[in-house]
């Protein structure tokens, strides 16, 4: 008779399903509770290359390219965790009995569940965040409808699209263009934005489909030349009288910006609830992902100057 015990877990067939689950949360985990460790290592660490492709972009300048390396990144890594379901669920099938208990596939679930979600909240916070736009305050960059990325990790420029929690009321979200930074003087004078004493030059946009898609008879879109950043902008015609921002100047306070929307006839922005503290700002949008309209518009927002204006100095305001 005898009366000993082997401390060694009996051997069993895996389970297709408990693989399956296994590899949703981790791509490879599957594989190793099936005991194909090898495999596993190779699918666990192609998912590993995506946390540090997308932060070395956001780190990165901003170009088609470097979105297109995103987005192909993404497509590949999803592709990785679905081939890692669909082959884990196959191995499992074929393969003979394992000793590896439901304690430690437990433990291998959690294990695979922490990396993917971490990632994930540190990119968001640290990298890239999506955003829908739901506004038309930021015509003709931003339409309603756009899906759109923010860069997480720059630091705030004139010219920026910011997004920001709108002060007194922190539940909002709202997408505008930083115009002026901190120590900066900002005025209105004869409907010109008015940047440390001096007016920002405008200039005709002939860019016919950018002119189509924001056609309206009481609109004329222009480009104000802010610094070493050209962008579009919406104008009231000459019958309406422009919207005025101060009746004097604004000092910019330290910790803040001061943002208007593109769409300057038709917009909630630092005229109505002051200074943006760069606390506040969630990100800077570099990209249109999905458009809402116009394929074309797919890709970097282009906000850089060919032939810069001088920057804004400290030259007197001029009297209205």
């Amino acid at each position: 008779m005898n009366d000993t015990r082997s401390d060694t877990p009996a051997a069993r067939r895996p389970s297709p399903l408990a693989a399956v689950l296994l590899s949703c949360f981790c791509a490879g985990l599957g594989q190793l509770y099936c005991g194909r460790t090898t495999r596993a290592a190779i699918l666990f660490s192609a998912s590993l290359l995506f946390a540090p492709i997308v932060l070395a972009c956001a780190r990165g300048g901003a170009s088609d390219g470097v979105l297109a390396l995103v987005l192909i990144t993404v497509v590949v890594t999803l592709g990785v965790h679905l081939y890692s379901i669909v082959d884990a669920f196959l191995t499992a099938r074929r393969a003979g009995p394992t000793t590896l208990g439901p304690v430690l596939a437990a433990v291998l679930a959690v294990v695979g569940l922490a990396y993917p979600v971490g990632a994930g909240q540190y990119l968001r916070e640290h990298a890239y965040e999506a955003f829908l736009m739901v506004e038309s305050s930021m015509l003709p960059a931003l339409l309603p409808g756009d899906r759109v990325l923010a860069n997480k990790h720059r630091d705030v420029q004139r010219g920026d699209l910011a997004v920001f929690a709108q002060p007194g009321k922190r539940e909002q979200l709202l997408v505008k263009r930083v115009v002026a930074l901190a120590g900066d003087r900002v005025g209105m004078h004869r409907g010109k934005l008015v940047v440390n004493g001096r007016p920002l030059p405008l200039t005709p946009v002939r860019d016919e489909p950018l002119l189509r898609l924001v056609a309206a008879p009481d609109r004329t879109a222009v480009y104000e030349h802010n610094g070493e950043r050209r962008y579009a902008i919406l104008i009231a015609d000459k019958k309406t009288a422009p919207r005025q921002i101060l009746d004097g100047e604004l000092s910019v306070p330290p910790g803040t910006c001061f943002v208007l929307g593109d769409n300057r006839p038709n917009s909630v922005d630092s005229r109505s609830f002051g200074c943006v503290p760069l606390e506040d700002v969630r990100g800077l949008i570099e990209y249109i992902f999905a458009p809402a309209r116009g394929s074309g518009r797919f890709g970097r927002l282009a906000v850089e100057s060919a032939e810069p204006f001088a920057p804004p100095g400290p030259t007197p305001f001029e009297q209205r």
